[in-house]
């Protein structure tokens, strides 16, 4: 299994979308019910406790997203029961592949997206034992234009999902560098073939090179159709259609003009996100 992290508005949906059209591939729409109902139930012998399998099921099936994965509790339960094995971590890790076996992808490697997890990198390895993590990363400056410009809309938002953000550029500036020294730290705990970070510029960019080095790294082909994601997209509903106000490129072929947006901040909010972010920005080369 593996991991695709990110601070939020730094293309996690995009690298989603691009490895989920390998047909070698599934990373189901993002939910974050395996972090959220660990402590609850990771230790748990549920082969030996069917009250609790009971428990679980509904409290999967009232996890925020859960909708879009279009499981019914009957199918989550079905799945539950299915399970060869019944710790925690294998049971919700067979609801990963019930969904991919769905998709008619029954021998796919398995992935999750979610920005929530940049904090939880320790506990999902801790559950998912050897699980691969991919970070990617983008300039803070253009993260937190993206971040303002979603807050001006959201006035007019009608999805209860609609990303809450920073609202200033001091608080963007803090958790963008927050959540890239917090993954830093967690992947320096993990061995070398665990972990790799790519930049979302560089994915723009070199987009084939990039996608060549991810799908080595997770030990699958790199197969042409990922470039083709965002007809995928529309044909298949991969991302979820309500999230449509705030993730429009995931409709459109890649391109260029999302980087250095960050020009629209004005050069006061720039220098002021410079010198908060300063260590990371240089880190990752965008100072």
């Amino acid at each position: 299994m593996f991991f695709i992290i990110g601070n939020p508005r730094s293309g996690t949906s995009l690298l989603r979308l691009l490895l989920t059209t390998n047909p070698a591939i599934h990373v189901p729409p993002e939910c974050g019910f395996m972090a959220w109902w660990a402590k609850k139930y990771h230790d748990v012998d549920l082969a030996n406790d069917p009250s609790r399998v009971e428990a679980l099921t509904d409290d999967i099936v009232s996890s925020k997203k859960f909708e879009f994965w279009d499981m019914s509790r009957e199918d989550v339960a079905a799945a539950i029961r299915q399970s060869e094995n019944r710790d925690y971590a294998s049971l919700t890790r067979h609801l990963y592949t019930t969904h991919a076996t769905t998709a008619g992808k029954p021998e796919a490697l398995i992935g999750d997206k979610n920005n929530f997890h940049v904090g939880h990198v320790p506990q999902l390895d801790s559950l998912q034992p050897g699980s691969k993590f991919i970070h990617i990363i983008r300039d803070g400056r253009d993260v937190a234009a993206s971040y303002m410009a979603l807050n001006k809309a959201a006035d007019t938002a009608t999805s209860q999902y609609y990303p809450k953000l920073a609202q200033t550029i001091d608080r963007a500036a803090d958790e963008w560098a927050g959540n890239i020294m917090t993954v830093r730290r967690a992947f320096a705990a993990l061995a070398q073939d665990q972990c790799i970070e790519i930049r979302y510029e560089d994915l723009v960019a070199d987009t084939v090179s990039v996608l060549q080095r991810v799908c080595a790294f997770l030990g699958v082909a790199y197969d042409p159709h990922m470039l083709n994601y965002h007809e995928h997209n529309k044909a298949q509903g991969l991302e979820p259609a309500e999230f449509g106000a705030w993730k429009k490129r995931t409709f459109q072929a890649i391109d260029a003009s999302a980087i250095g947006r960050h020009g629209e901040l004005g050069e006061e909010a720039i220098a002021n996100f410079n010198m908060i972010a300063r260590e990371p920005l240089a880190l990752y080369g965008y100072l």
